[in-house]
C-alpha cells in the first residue's frame, strides 16, 4: 500500500479537498497506521495555526480569552526598562502590558517585535491599543519559545500632524519547561 503524500495530508487538514477526496483520504487513514500517525502531526500543526494569536491584541480579545478559561498571567512594563520574564509551563498565555504611553490622541500605533541580536521578528503597522489605559497588550504564547529570547518591543505612536514617538521595552524571555525553547 502506498502512503499519502504530504500535500494531500495538508490539504485534508486545511479543508482544501473535495468531498470525494476527503472520503478517499479517510478510507486510506482507516487502513494505514503510518499515514494516520503522519496525519496526526498535520492535525497538530493545523490546530496551532487556528489557535494563533497575533502578538498585539485588544482589550476585547483579552476578555474573550479570559472567558475561554485560559491560564493567563499579566505583567506591566514601563518604557525604557529591561525586565526578564519567565513563562511558566502551566500557562497558556502571558499578557505583557506595555504601559506608560500617551495614546489619547493617537491615530495609530505601530509595533515592532525584534530580537536584540537577530533583528525584526514581527511588524504590525496598525497594532491594537487601549487609549484610555495608555497601553498596548502583548499576547506571549508558548510557541514563541522557538523565537530568539532577547525580545525588544518598539512602540511608535502616531498622532495627526506630529512626529511619531517611540517607546522601547526590552523584555528577555525564559520559557520554563518548554522543550523546544531556543538557547
Amino acid at each position: 500500500m502506498s502512503h499519502l503524500d504530504p500535500a494531500t495530508l495538508l490539504d485534508y487538514w486545511t479543508r482544501d479537498l473535495s468531498p470525494a477526496e476527503v472520503d478517499d483520504v479517510e478510507a486510506h487513514l482507516f487502513a494505514c497506521d503510518a499515514c494516520t500517525a503522519e496525519a496526526e502531526r498535520y492535525a497538530s500543526i493545523a490546530a496551532a495555526f487556528r489557535a494563533f494569536l497575533p502578538p498585539a491584541i485588544g482589550p476585547e480579545q483579552l476578555a474573550e480569552l479570559r472567558a475561554q478559561g485560559l491560564a493567563i498571567e499579566e505583567n506591566s512594563f514601563a518604557p525604557g526598562t529591561r525586565t526578564t520574564v519567565t513563562f511558566p509551563a502551566r500557562l497558556d498565555l502571558m499578557i505583557h502590558r506595555l504601559a506608560g504611553l500617551d495614546l489619547v490622541t493617537a491615530e495609530r500605533v505601530e509595533l515592532t517585535v525584534r530580537s536584540a541580536t537577530a533583528g525584526v521578528v514581527h511588524h504590525d503597522p496598525f497594532a491594537p491599543f487601549d487609549a484610555a489605559r495608555g497601553e498596548v497588550l502583548i499576547a506571549c504564547q508558548k510557541h514563541f519559545a522557538m523565537f530568539p529570547h532577547d525580545i525588544v518591543f518598539d512602540v511608535d505612536v502616531h498622532r495627526p500632524g506630529a512626529p511619531s514617538v517611540r517607546s522601547t521595552y526590552e523584555i528577555p524571555h525564559v520559557f520554563a519547561g518548554v522543550s523546544d525553547a531556543a538557547p
